[in-house]
């Protein structure tokens, strides 16, 4: 079987999941989950967050007909705005890029104790690691700190490169 990516409207990735999966269509978005803790409360609950946010995995088969996805059943028309192709046509995800898709999806709790909530606690000169966004697992010095972000430099190309992470996506090694 085939896997092919589609556009969702924003914030619309797991009502798309749900209605494909009523269908029977295989789906999934890869999700990360996050440890919150509510104003007022004392204790932290899961919520999940797509990781790549406005794109859903859709299981079509080898051949699809991938149009009548679009039919408006169950609202599934009004949450998919199109599907990731070449010349007009829908491309297929490479096996090897499905397997990183569906190691994503399993998700992991980011725990807030373990965070920079703000800058107060990171310091130019300190060694950090990238816990979350496309840099995630990345380890470096903290170049300059920001309002809120901070600069790293990273080797990339053999050549240091600078490179801006929100606060809140570093852990103090």
């Amino acid at each position: 079987m085939s896997w092919y990516i589609f556009r969702t409207l924003p914030q619309c990735e797991f009502d798309a999941e749900t209605a494909l999966r009523k269908r029977g269509i295989g789906a999934f978005v890869p999700r990360e989950t996050r440890l919150l803790k509510r104003r007022g409360q004392n204790e932290f609950r899961p919520k999940d967050y797509p990781r790549m946010p406005s794109y859903i995995a859709v299981e079509l088969g080898d051949n699809p007909n991938w149009w009548w996805v679009f039919d408006g059943r169950d609202g599934l028309g009004f949450h998919l705005r199109g599907v990731i192709g070449r010349d007009g046509k829908p491309a297929p995800v490479p096996a090897e890029n499905l397997d990183r898709l569906l190691e994503l999806s399993q998700g992991h709790y980011i725990p807030h104790t373990h965070s920079a909530p703000t800058r107060k606690g990171l310091a130019v000169g300190d060694n950090v690691r990238v816990i979350a966004g496309p840099w995630i697992g990345w380890e470096s010095k903290i170049d300059e700190i920001g309002a809120s972000t901070c600069h790293l430099l990273v080797e990339l190309f053999a050549r240091p490169t600078r490179i801006s992470i929100p606060v809140e996506a570093l852990q103090a090694v």
